[in-house]
């Protein structure tokens, strides 16, 4: 067999990078080692059970509760429930109308986007109130486009 006098330098130069790196990893090691332990995490920084979002997403219920202190609407679904949140900047309308939260009742369908600002409540953007329409106007609207 031939000795190839190419693989020796290149043998050379890969056990030197595979040495270099080595001797990298255990100087940075040193270096945390040196700095003292990790910072604890805060509390504030544990992450929110959802991520916050600016983008609105669909909802649809019934209100069954409204609590005018918070000004928040209890939704009950097919499901399951759901809290949402009104602010001054929430849009709320009835026929086409603006609408005060005061006029909001118990059993008006509502429907409409929310988003979750800070990634906990979900805050109400825009919101439809009145009766809940029929399943029939429903499919024939949708078949149509109107």
């Amino acid at each position: 067999m031939k000795n190839n006098n190419l693989s020796q330098p290149i043998v050379a130069a890969i056990a030197a990078c595979l040495l270099a790196a080595q001797l990298a990893a255990v100087r940075s090691h040193a270096a945390e080692a040196a700095s003292g332990p990790a910072p604890a995490v805060a509390a504030a920084s544990i992450p929110a059970p959802h991520k916050p979002s600016t983008h609105p997403y669909p909802f649809r219920g019934t209100v069954d509760a409204i609590d005018a202190a918070d000004h928040t609407l209890q939704l009950g679904g097919k499901k399951s429930d759901r809290t949402v949140h009104v602010t001054s900047e929430s849009i709320l309308e009835r026929d086409g109308k603006p609408l005060k939260f005061e006029e909001i009742a118990r059993g008006d369908y509502a429907h409409g986007l929310v988003s979750r600002p800070d990634g906990s409540r979900e805050v109400v953007v825009k919101a439809v109130f009145g009766a809940k329409p029929d399943k029939k106007s429903r499919r024939r609207d949708a078949g149509t486009g109107r």
